[in-house]
């Protein structure tokens, strides 16, 4: 009889060790999985504003008109292509330059023509 007490005090204590193990690894990884997404993104963040600024940079440089290349901007993105890390990266990203500073105007001004109308 008091063989079978212990047992069962056993296995509830074992229950209850395994529930407060899953609990605490659900726990660290809802914490750790928000910090580091939002490193992650802070990290993306700080490259973008870092490749926006250089690639700017560039056409501050030398600027150039309407469809024509731009040689400066050209080399940038060639030896960015070619390094080791960013190469895959840039192989996916569409990449368009903005030549017209007017283009934020037009926008503005379709959207005020469409709240007119609606």
């Amino acid at each position: 009889m008091k063989i079978k007490l212990y047992i069962k005090i056993f296995l509830s204590f074992l229950l209850l060790l395994l529930i407060s193990e899953v609990l605490i690894f659900g726990i660290f990884r809802i914490v750790s999985q928000r910090v580091y997404r939002d490193r992650f993104w802070k990290y993306v963040d700080g490259s973008v504003i870092l490749f926006r600024e250089a690639v700017e940079g560039k056409l501050k440089v030398s600027p150039t008109s309407f469809g024509k290349v731009n040689p400066e901007l050209k080399e940038f993105i060639t030896e960015f292509k070619n390094s080791d890390k960013h190469s895959e990266i840039l192989k996916k990203v569409p990449i368009s330059v903005v030549v017209n500073y007017d283009v934020s105007l037009y926008g503005a001004c379709l959207a005020a023509m469409q709240r007119k109308h609606c």
